[in-house]
C-alpha cells in the first residue's frame, strides 16, 4: 500500500483519484508509470456498468470497426482446476473461463491515455487484476475484514491504516510461512512478533 484516500459521501472514486494521484506523483514518483485504476502518469481505467454512456460508445466502436483494424493478442492460462483464455483488443478484454464442463464469458472495457499494443494492454490488465485480488483477498482471509462492523467514519479509516501497516510488516518478513500462518504465529508468540518488527524496521 502506497496510499489511500477516502471517497466523500455521495461521491464516487473519481473524486478521490486526482487527490491520491497528485500525492503519489510528488517528486516524480509516478514518472514512467502506467497507473491502472478501478474506477503525471499515463493511466488505464476500467469502464464499468456505472458509466453506461461511455461503455455504450466504446462497444459501438468495436462493433463498427472492421476486424482487420483491430489488433488482438490471445493468452491461455491453466491452473486451479480451470482453463482461461484472454483476448485483448485495444482496449477490450474478452475472458473465457472453463471450470469442468461450464464456461463463463466476460467482456471488460478500458480507456488509456497512452497507446498500447494489444499484448501490452493484456499484461497491464492482468497485473491490475492480480493486485486487486491480492488487495482484497488477503485482508478478507487474513484479517477477516468482511466481519468488521466498522464501515464509516474515522474509526474505519484508522483501522484500515493499521491493518495495511500490519499486513505490510507481515508480508515483508523473510521466512517460508504463508502470510496467514505468519500472522497467527506472531499473535501466539511475542518472539515472532519481535523478529518481524526487527527485520522489517530495524
Amino acid at each position: 500500500m502506497l496510499g489511500q484516500e477516502t471517497v466523500p459521501d455521495k461521491a464516487n472514486e473519481r473524486a478521490a483519484i486526482p487527490v491520491l494521484l497528485a500525492r503519489l506523483a510528488e517528486q516524480n514518483g509516478l514518472r514512467g508509470a502506467l497507473v491502472s485504476i478501478d474506477a503525471g502518469a499515463d493511466y488505464l481505467l476500467a469502464v464499468k456498468a456505472n458509466g453506461p454512456s461511455l461503455r455504450a460508445k466504446i462497444e459501438a466502436c468495436f462493433t463498427a470497426a472492421p476486424p482487420s483494424r483491430l489488433e488482438t493478442h490471445t493468452e491461455h492460462d491453466k491452473g486451479h482446476g480451470r482453463t482461461e483464455q484472454r483476448t485483448a483488443s485495444i482496449v477490450r478484454i474478452e475472458t473465457r473461463i472453463r471450470r469442468g464442463e461450464k464456461t463463463h464469458r466476460e467482456t471488460r472495457y478500458y480507456i488509456a491515455s497512452v497507446r498500447l499494443s494489444a499484448e501490452a494492454a493484456g499484461r497491464a490488465v492482468r497485473r491490475h487484476c492480480g493486485i486487486e485480488n491480492r488487495r482484497h483477498w488477503v485482508p478478507d482471509v487474513t484479517f477477516n475484514d468482511d466481519q468488521s462492523r466498522l464501515r464509516k467514519g474515522p474509526s474505519a479509516k484508522h483501522l484500515a491504516v493499521v491493518r495495511h501497516f500490519a499486513l505490510n510488516l507481515v508480508r515483508a518478513a523473510k521466512d517460508t510461512r504463508s502470510v496467514r500462518l505468519r500472522r497467527k504465529v506472531a499473535g501466539w508468540t511475542p518472539d515472532c512478533t519481535y523478529q518481524i518488527l526487527r527485520q522489517t524496521i530495524g
